[in-house]
């Protein structure tokens, strides 16, 4: 005899919709800093990125600051549509290469710095938990910018959110939520720069960054060994996770680190359906 009753229908808790959602933790007290600045920012920010856009099929290049970057980024001058994440908005406007958007979601200050100057043609698609200090030289510089929000594991932090504006799931590191914001733009043919989750020749990064990680240690993989750490092979797997959750998107990833290698061996998989992004309703719950 079977012990156990359902107690509600599948997909029902408490009387309510219920679905699996993965979302955002950050360590607030470790970073010194307030997830209150999203309802300060979405004051203070008025346009919001358009998803749902008509699905093209041209190539457009999602940029991150990994090492391999300094290898591969000559390539990028044959797409008219790029995304950068991180220091690569710096990097690429050196050499010469405007990016079409620059994606951020890291409520740290120093932020800001490793943006480097605003250019006027990029358009800045930044999340409400960026720090005020990033807005502010982005204002300096008369920059255009397009707000959207990223969904955090506390309930408390989503008493911040606007009413009946998108928010963004998924959680982790800004690399594969610009794959997301891409996909939801209508981007369907993703080339990934700079992608690595791994050091290459004792760098970090594609160049200066204030924060390295230093938890770094040895793992091999199909008879390579590689310099890595957890949070980075946490960002491998979300990001393969993703896109096993859109078929519909065809990737490639150039260069040589460890993330690239796992995308190698890859075999997509059919997963359970997750919203890719949520609403705050007029009753200040959740809705998809």
């Amino acid at each position: 005899m079977n012990a156990y009753q359902q107690a509600e229908p599948t997909n029902v808790y408490q009387g309510r919709l219920a679905v699996r959602i993965i979302a955002t933790y950050i360590n607030w007290k470790a970073i010194g800093e307030d997830p209150a600045v999203i309802a300060e920012n979405s004051a203070r920010i008025k346009p919001r990125i358009h998803l749902d856009k008509r699905v093209t099929s041209l190539p457009a290049a999602i940029v991150g600051f990994g090492p391999s970057l300094k290898d591969t980024w000559k390539s990028l001058q044959h797409f008219t549509t790029i995304f950068t994440c991180s220091g690569a908005h710096k990097f690429l406007i050196e050499r010469g290469i405007v990016p079409t958007y620059h994606v951020d979601s890291d409520p740290r200050a120093y932020k800001a710095d490793i943006l480097g100057d605003p250019h006027p043609r990029v358009n800045y698609l930044i999340s409400s938990i960026c720090h005020p200090t990033y807005f502010d030289k982005l204002e300096l510089y008369h920059a255009r910018v397009k707000l959207w929000h990223m969904l955090f594991l506390e309930p408390e932090i989503f008493a911040h959110f606007p009413i009946n504006e998108w928010i963004l799931t998924g959680g982790h590191t800004v690399g594969p939520r610009a794959i997301k914001i891409a996909a939801l733009m209508g981007y369907h043919n993703l080339h990934m720069f700079g992608f690595d989750g791994s050091v290459a020749e004792n760098a970090t990064h594609a160049g200066a960054h204030p924060a390295p990680p230093t938890d770094l240690g040895r793992i091999k993989f199909n008879d390579k060994t590689y310099i890595s750490n957890i949070n980075w092979q946490d960002h491998a797997e979300i990001l393969l996770k993703d896109f096993d959750r859109m078929p519909e998107v065809k990737y490639k990833f150039y260069g040589d680190g460890l993330i690239q290698a796992l995308a190698k061996k890859h075999v997509p998989i059919k997963r359970a359906h997750m919203p890719p992004r949520v609403y705050k309703g007029e009753d200040g719950n959740c809705y998809w």
